[in-house]
């Protein structure tokens, strides 16, 4: 990976990890809005994207998990707030979007590892540096982001509201 052009390898890490980044709403969201686009605006933006994922591996009965960080299931059995998760469930998306304002909204994050166990993790400093660094060719991308933010806020106040 480290002989590949900058390009190339952001090519190979967005094909790697397409389908994980499917899981996730509001990438979905800026994957569909690339397509009609043969710029390479939104793709450098997915690429960079994609090369912030990283791994994370477990043992059985270990608890991991933190706040403004998503976890993308890959591989092993996990257990989190009385529910068992198999391959490609995806959390953490309400402390990732969410304002720590809205702390209130979000879902306590306390997995624990049944097996070994294995995860993609993508942690919002990550996506705001690529943000920073693609955000003013791609105005789009942070109308995605504020929608899917504002969307979550209103669908959790109504579960608070509800309880």
């Amino acid at each position: 990976m480290e002989r590949m052009s900058p390009s190339l390898k952001g090519e190979v890490f967005m094909e790697m990890h397409r389908m994980w980044m499917q899981r996730m709403n509001f990438l979905r969201d800026i994957m569909d809005q690339a397509e009609p686009h043969t710029c390479g605006r939104f793709r450098d933006f997915l690429a960079a994207v994609a090369q912030t994922f990283s791994i994370e591996v477990h043992a059985g009965l270990e608890t991991f998990g933190n706040k403004r960080t998503m976890y993308i299931f890959y591989r092993g059995i996990v257990a989190r707030s009385s529910r068992v998760f198999l391959r490609s469930a995806v959390w953490g998306l309400d402390g990732f979007l969410l304002s720590s304002a809205s702390v209130s909204l979000v879902e306590p994050m306390n997995p624990l590892a049944l097996t070994y166990t294995e995860v993609l993790v993508f942690s919002l400093r990550k996506i705001q540096r690529v943000h920073e660094q693609h955000g003013h060719m791609c105005p789009e991308v942070s109308l995605t982001l504020r929608r899917h933010c504002c969307w979550l806020a209103l669908q959790r106040s109504i579960l608070v509201r509800t309880d």
